[in-house]
């Protein structure tokens, strides 16, 4: 990998899919590896429709603020807009989550990020799906957002996979269904095969809890 080169890698999937344990194992299993996690929820942009779903298939997410953040240099830093998801809309503030540029900068979607070099799609059955939204819900973190998707699963799966691959070439297809260890090997090696990391960079995998999201 060239010094300054920046290589953006998108995990994508519908809501519950595992895409953000995926990235927390792959990010703690790397030895000496600074990597940049961006939520892509962040960048959605405030609902003004009156039908909620006319929103969805509108295109509600500002991709080019999240480039401009992107182009920056590494080392250097930027704050990602705060959103609130219970009035579904963007707020002013500067206090956000701010982030540092790395080489490697992975963003976590639900549909694809139309910029990355590579993506990471993470299919997983609607049943594992919907028992992962309803156990955060257990855990108190209940919002407009999850208590919507649940309400309205069969008109937000047709809206989200006429999107998942739109326009776009998949360089890994990820079966959320298997074990964390099964599927943080598969990504090892595309990121080998990619020359995008040293096989000596990842620690020894040990017991994931599959049931986690």
């Amino acid at each position: 990998m060239k010094k300054n080169k920046k290589t953006i890698i998108n995990f994508f999937g519908g809501s519950g899919s595992g895409k953000s344990f995926l990235i927390k194992s792959l990010s703690k299993n790397l030895r000496n590896v600074s990597i940049t996690v961006v939520p892509a929820d962040a960048y959605l942009k405030t609902n003004k429709y009156d039908d909620f779903l006319e929103y969805l298939k509108s295109n509600h997410y500002e991709w080019d603020l999240l480039l401009r953040h992107l182009s920056k240099d590494i080392g250097e830093e930027f704050t990602i807009p705060f959103f609130d998801f219970n009035k579904f809309k963007r707020l002013d503030k500067n206090d956000g989550i701010i982030l540092k540029i790395n080489k490697i900068i992975i963003i976590d979607s639900v549909i694809p990020f139309p910029y990355a070099d590579y993506y990471i799609y993470i299919k997983t059955s609607s049943e594992i799906r919907k028992k992962r939204i309803l156990h955060r819900n257990k855990k108190g973190n209940v919002d407009y957002w999850r208590d919507y998707i649940m309400k309205n699963w069969e008109k937000l799966e047709k809206i989200n996979n006429a999107k998942l691959t739109d326009n776009i070439s998949v360089d890994l297809v990820i079966n959320g269904d298997m074990s964390e260890s099964y599927n943080i090997d598969k990504i090892e090696k595309l990121l080998i095969e990619k020359n995008l990391l040293d096989r000596n960079k990842f620690k020894k995998l040990s017991k994931l809890d599959n049931t986690k999201v």
